[in-house]
């Protein structure tokens, strides 16, 4: 038997992402995440993620997102997150 593994990146990237996943998860599209470990919603995220049976999978980056595109997200100058 085959199976696909549908892995959503960059957890915790913000809110909206978030609530994204994990009603992707709901839907049964995704199978687990990746965390980014230094975002601020790291720890809601993952509440969340036990709320939907979410596996994380290995931390997307260690670094900053390269841009948030307009979107209330993760600022890397006020966190602690290392850059690349």
């Amino acid at each position: 038997m085959k199976a696909l593994i549908v892995t959503a990146d960059d957890f915790a990237f913000s809110p909206e992402v978030t609530a994204g996943i994990c009603e992707a998860r709901r839907r049964g599209v995704v199978t687990e995440a990746s965390i980014l470990v230094f975002s601020p919603w790291a720890a809601e995220a993952l509440a969340r993620a036990s709320d939907v049976a979410l596996p994380m999978g290995r931390p997307s980056t260690w670094c900053r997102p390269l841009s948030c595109r307009g979107r209330r997200c993760w600022d890397p100058g006020a966190g602690s997150a290392p850059s690349c």
